[in-house]
């Protein structure tokens, strides 16, 4: 499939990413993805004390998610984000066409309150977000998990949006993956995740 459609789901990276891997020819879960990320999966104490777990994103954000999921997948892949002054915006966009020879891309984060395609975005100020971008020309021609799919952007709405200011876990602006090869077999078992 060139550019399918995966969402109106949980966790936009996850669904995100299952649309890239399917555009390239693998199929994969969103759900088994997600947990691939390892963002809800981490589990710490409280306090040295505290006989109670819980299970945060606190050691995992789903940008390195991402790229740990990919990873142990078996692939490589290209990724980029800025952590400096935003550059000229023809820098970025010019990053982006690169990317995009080779097939869709993973965008995000994104502040989805800088989405003016969506009805509600003045109320999600400061959400983190991802999505598929699969074309660029006058416009940034996507997939959006959250139940829009085919959707055009105009390219300063999205650049305001994938500088993700507001995101806070954000490794830095304008992050993406893309460019991606299968090098070798996925993991099928923990010991082989950590080595062992």
């Amino acid at each position: 499939m060139k550019n399918p459609y995966i969402g109106s789901g949980n966790y936009c990276y996850a669904n995100s990413m299952a649309m890239v891997l399917q555009s390239y020819g693998y199929s994969y879960d969103p759900g088994y993805l997600e947990c691939l990320t390892a963002v809800a999966n981490s589990a710490f104490w409280t306090d040295s004390k505290s006989p109670v777990i819980f299970f945060s994103s606190k050691f995992n954000s789903p940008d390195q998610g991402i790229s740990l999921a990919l990873r142990n997948l078996g692939f490589q892949f290209d990724e980029f984000y800025l952590n400096e002054d935003p550059p000229k915006q023809e820098f970025v966009l010019s990053k982006l066409s690169d990317f995009l020879k080779n097939g869709p891309v993973i965008a995000g984060p994104l502040d989805m309150g800088k989405l003016t395609y969506i009805p509600y975005a003045k109320d999600l100020k400061g959400v983190d977000h991802y999505i598929t971008v699969y074309e660029i020309d006058n416009y940034i021609h996507a997939h959006d998990p959250a139940g829009y799919p085919h959707i055009q952007i105009d390219v300063n709405v999205f650049l305001d949006a994938w500088k993700a200011e507001k995101i806070n876990y954000r490794r830095g602006s304008f992050s993406m993956w893309g460019n991606i090869r299968k090098v070798a077999p996925e993991f099928d078992s923990f010991e082989a995740i950590l080595g062992k």
